[in-house]
Formats: structure tokens, C-alpha cells, sequence
């Protein structure tokens, strides 16, 4: 009798093939071909299809890199290599570890000092104390929400309420685990604000179609829109979520990424939570926060670190949740990286000033860029772009001649498809289109990150905009 392989499309577990999560879905063969043989006008592809600063040239910050060196190689303390304030900072977080080791596994939850860092951290930010117990340092947020959702969703009726748009990890997870996606849409006449109405839309589709909302996701600031949410929405969510018998799941991973303070600030929702707790509302309401390394201003998305925070959780679900997490071990660098963005140097230390100085260098170019970017959108016929409050994308709206819609279709693609490969076919930009993200039926997005240079993002929309006139033209000559 011949083999029969286990692990094919056929014959392994179906809902690998029903994910749908790609971040490189354009053709880019053909471009970088032409590029070879010099027959475009530009030299390279400009990827703004991820949010991997360091990806398209950010340095990265020295402190943070200095305490990865010494943690991993503390010979070099006391060798006048490493500024003394890193020096103590790596003792201290190398004697809380197993074996004084950053090579050995560590503690389930953390090193002991990272996650007590992280603790008084969201107790300053919150104004409202946070337990070390309440703490779980993950690979990243990406393995935290994976790890999470896996618990929530049963079966096949299971749903979680996520945005749209939103950050398609959520949707390609819950497909993985055989549960249900429903979305409720932003609203993009309103600086894409989470009304009311929308998540009632979402519940009703649930009762519809017999489905079990288990848990309401929040991405603030919003990823791919840039929005970020209102005290306001953050506290409706959370009552519709308690009310309708929801947990709540509050992707924070960009909120030191705030470039409009005055209007728009990031309020976590746990403080939120904990306001409405002492008003009598929302009790025991199950929430959990997650942050990460590889966002922020920092973008050390290799290194994996970020960490989850529970607030209302049952205990004895939550030492199996750790016993399973247990399996495996949260790297050491991530964790470092982390201690760092929720511990940077305080003032008088040696440290402080540089540390400062590239921060707020990088943070002010990238409120510059997102500015620059929606502004100089927004000025274009058939384009048009909310200003980014928060998060490192814009969510710009084509707007294409009917022409457009007929070229697509007759190409077996979307409106925004068609625009973003003819994009980078012309232009060398590679950005991903609306429907990788969730949007209304029959509106056309394009995500683009913001992270190259501002010289770059200049010339590059100097030249975007040429092609995009011309687009429009060449669709609009029947009009």
C-alpha cells in the first residue's frame, strides 16, 4: 500500500488553508526585474507595506541597544564600554534571572525586575495600582493574542467583534481556531470613531446568525487608520461589552504613537475600566491590554518582546493559561527591549539626554510625515485621507472613475488592487489595499506606513502624485 501524506491541503486540519494573511500580495517580480534592467524611473522599491521601522532605515535607539549588548555580554561591564547607568540597570535585571543568566529560561510570567518594571509603569500611566501578578511578558503581541484567543473561541458559533477596519491577524486567528469574525465598522466621516450604532449592528448580526459574541476587540490607536479612540468610545465599548456578556481585548501596541495630544490622547482602557468601576459601572468586567517592543518609536519588532495584563480574570483560568504558556519561553532580548520602553532613563542619569534626543527625534519626524502625508493626500482629486492621530499608517480612500471599476473587474481584482500594483509598477511604492484590512462594500482603501525618511516620503509623493493625476485621467476620458 503507498503512503498517504498526512500534511496536505486534503488532508490536514482544514482551517490552515481558510487563513487568508499575506503582507506581500502584490506582483513584485516583474518590478524588481525592471529595476534590474533599468527600464523604470526609480531605483528601488520603497516598501511601506509593513510596520517594521527599522525594515526602511531607522536607527535603531542606542540605550535600548546598549542594554541588549551588556545583558547578553556582561563582560563588557566594568570594560568602560557601556555608559554607568546601563551597567547597573543590566546587574540589576541579570540578578532577577535564572541563574543570573540571560541564556536561561525564564520565569513563566518574566524575569521578576521586567515585569515589576512594567507594573509601575501602568500604575504611573493609569494613576491606579497594577500587580506584578497581573503580568505576562509574550513574544511579542502577535504570540500574546494568538495564545489568548485560542481559550476564548469553543466553536464554531464563537464570535469576536473586531473593527474594520482592523489588523488582519485577528481575523486570520479566529478563522485558524474555527471561530467566527464579526465586524463593526469605524466610522470614517468622523476621524473613523467606534459608534454606538455600529457595535449594535454587530450584535445583531451575531443573533442572526446564531452566533456567541465572546470578547470585543479594541485596537487603539487603530492600525490601519491611525486613528485613536475617544475617551468617549473607549467607555461605551466597555459598557456594550459588559452588558452584552463580552470579555474585552485592548490591542495598545501603539500608544506612545500619539501625534495629536491636545485632540485626540491615548487613554488606556484600563483606566477607563477603573473609572467606571468607581461610578458602580462595568464590574468584573474581564479585560486584557497588550503591548509591545516592536511598535512605539522604538521598532525592535525582532526582538519579540511585548507583554499582556489581565484585569478581572479567573483565577484558576489563569494559572492554566500560564501552565500552558509554561510549554514554551519568552526570549530574553524581547524582554530587555521592553523593560526599556517602559523604563527609560530618568533625568540626571548618563543616559537621559541622548536617549531624549533620539526619541523625541523620531517621534517629531514621524508626527511631521503623518501630517505632511494626509495634508499633501487630501489636495489630490479622487483621494482623500484622514489626518492620523496615532500608529505609523495612513488609511487613505480612492475615489475611482466607474472606468476604474470595470478595468478591475475585467482583471479579476478590486478597485484598490489594481491601484496599488499599478502604483508600484510605476512609482515603486509598495503599499497593500483596503480589503486586506476590512472596509464597507464598495469604498477603496490603500494602507501605507509612514516610516521612510522624510526625504524619501517628499520625493516619493512628489512623484506618487503624477501618477496618480494620471490615473485618474486615464479613467475619467468617457466622463
Amino acid at each position: 500500500m503507498p503512503y498517504k501524506p498526512v500534511l496536505t491541503p486534503e488532508t490536514c486540519y482544514k482551517g490552515l488553508f481558510d487563513v487568508k494573511f499575506s503582507m506581500v500580495n502584490l506582483d513584485l517580480s516583474s518590478v524588481e526585474q525592471k529595476i534590474a534592467q533599468k527600464q523604470v524611473p526609480f531605483s528601488s522599491i520603497i516598501r511601506c507595506n509593513l510596520g517594521n521601522p527599522q525594515g526602511v532605515g531607522q536607527k535603531p535607539v542606542t540605550y535600548l541597544r546598549q542594554m541588549i549588548a551588556g545583558f547578553a555580554c556582561p563582560d563588557l561591564i566594568g570594560k568602560y564600554v557601556l555608559p554607568t547607568d546601563v551597567e547597573i540597570r543590566i546587574k540589576h535585571i541579570l540578578n532577577s534571572c535564572s541563574g543570573k543568566s540571560s541564556g536561561s529560561y525564564q520565569a513563566t510570567a518574566g524575569i521578576p525586575a521586567v515585569v515589576e518594571d512594567v507594573a509601575a509603569y501602568i500604575s504611573d500611566r493609569d494613576g491606579i495600582p497594577c500587580s506584578p501578578a497581573t503580568i505576562c511578558m509574550a513574544n511579542g503581541a502577535t504570540e500574546a493574542i494568538m495564545a489568548l484567543l485560542r481559550p476564548i473561541i469553543r466553536c464554531e458559533t464563537d464570535a469576536i467583534l473586531c473593527p474594520r477596519p482592523g489588523f488582519p491577524l485577528y481575523a486570520s486567528t479566529i478563522v485558524y481556531y474555527g471561530g467566527k469574525e464579526v465586524s463593526y465598522d469605524l466610522d470614517e466621516s468622523n476621524e473613523w470613531a467606534l459608534t454606538q450604532d455600529a457595535l449594535e449592528a454587530a450584535l445583531r448580526q451575531c443573533k442572526d446568525e446564531g452566533l456567541t459574541p465572546r470578547c470585543l476587540v479594541l485596537i487603539n490607536p487603530n492600525n490601519p487608520t491611525g486613528s485613536t479612540l475617544t475617551e468617549g468610545d473607549i467607555k461605551n465599548a466597555l459598557r456594550f461589552a459588559y452588558e452584552n456578556n463580552m470579555m474585552v481585548m485592548s490591542d495598545e501596541v501603539y500608544q506612545t504613537n500619539i501625534y495629536e495630544p491636545d485632540d485626540f490622547p491615548f487613554i488606556s482602557a484600563r483606566k477607563l475600566l477603573y473609572t467606571l468601576n468607581a461610578e458602580g459601572e462595568c464590574q468584573g468586567l474581564e479585560l486584557i491590554s497588550i503591548h509591545s517592543a516592536s511598535k512605539s518609536i522604538f521598532g525592535e519588532c525582532g526582538r519579540r518582546g511585548g507583554y499582556w495584563q489581565a484585569e478581572n480574570l479567573n483565577s484558576k483560568f489563569m494559572e492554566q493559561i500560564m501552565d500552558i504558556i509554561s510549554l514554551g519561553s519568552t526570549n530574553t532580548d524581547g524582554m530587555v527591549a521592553m523593560d526599556v520602553i517602559v523604563n527609560p532613563p530618568r533625568p540626571g542619569e548618563p543616559s537621559y539626554w541622548t536617549f531624549k534626543r533620539e526619541c523625541d527625534a523620531l517621534h517629531t519626524s514621524l508626527q511631521r510625515k503623518a501630517r505632511m502625508v494626509s495634508q499633501e493626500m487630501n489636495s489630490w482629486k479622487g483621494l482623500s485621507c484622514c489626518k492620523p492621530s496615532g500608529a505609523m499608517y495612513v488609511f487613505p480612500r480612492i475615489h475611482p472613475p466607474p472606468a476604474a471599476i470595470e478595468a478591475a473587474e475585467l482583471a479579476g481584482k478590486e478597485p484598490d488592487q489594481l491601484y496599488c500594483q499599478d502604483l508600484l509598477d510605476n512609482v515603486g511604492v509598495f503599499t497593500l489595499d483596503g480589503g486586506m484590512f476590512g472596509q464597507k462594500p464598495g469604498t477603496y482603501h490603500l494602507r501605507m506606513t509612514i516610516l521612510p525618511s522624510e526625504e524619501v516620503m517628499t520625493d516619493l509623493l512628489a512623484r506618487w502624485k503624477v501618477f496618480h493625476e494620471e490615473w485618474i485621467a486615464k479613467y475619467s476620458v468617457d466622463e
